[in-house]
């Protein structure tokens, strides 16, 4: 990791202890997840989810607004990975008449085996991360927000807060929303989740609840 993940950590530490805001407090949690070796992820990923089923509302310590929060992971397949790659690799055959022919001479050099096959790779590095997949189904509600996501190699971790929330704020967040633009003339409604629990959808990426 970055050396400057342990100051980043501290900063966002001290502003969620002293905010108490359900934001900052996020901000610190999933950095601190980014951060965490594979094998000490599932005891984080618990712990950030009973921080939220626990966590009462405030002025009413008996009630917890998440306490229908959820843990869905989306795991990357091997054969996805594979899939997109194998583009890139018909692209550069396609246009190389050498190695079409099946001359590899040519791609013999030291670094010659990472160039050969990168066409195109900016296109679909989103794919890998499953941004294409999860971003707009994370945005599907907006202006509300009705959970969060943190990306690692194996894939998302995508936590639900078991009901909508307003994903703003009345003022300015930061000094960019200072600029006047026209907002809603009147509150927007959230949108109920049932029971507090997100249904399971069947994806044809692999999809799998932790043990």
């Amino acid at each position: 990791m970055p050396e400057a993940v342990g100051p980043a950590l501290a900063r966002r530490r001290v502003k969620a202890e002293s905010t108490k805001e359900l934001l900052d407090l996020l901000n610190f949690e999933l950095l601190a997840m980014y951060a965490t070796e594979v094998k000490d992820l599932p005891a984080s990923a618990e712990h950030l989810l009973d921080l939220l089923r626990q966590m009462p509302l405030e002025g009413q310590p008996e009630l917890h607004p998440f306490g229908g929060a959820g843990l869905d992971i989306v795991e990357v397949d091997q054969v996805l990975l594979h899939r997109l790659k194998l583009a890139s690799v018909w692209l550069r055959i396609g246009q190389d008449e050498q190695l079409g022919k099946g001359d590899l001479s040519h791609l013999m050099g030291a670094d010659a085996p990472e160039r050969a096959f990168n066409s195109s790779t900016g296109l679909y590095s989103g794919v890998y991360m499953f941004d294409a997949y999860l971003d707009p189904l994370l945005g599907a509600l907006a202006p509300g927000v009705w959970g969060f996501a943190v990306v690692r190699t194996f894939g998302q971790l995508i936590f639900s807060f078991g009901r909508c929330l307003s994903g703003t704020k009345g003022g300015a967040a930061e000094l960019l929303q200072l600029i006047s633009i026209p907002g809603a003339n009147e509150p927007t409604p959230m949108t109920s989740l049932g029971d507090g629990r997100l249904s399971r959808v069947s994806w044809k990426l692999r999809w799998r609840s932790p043990a």
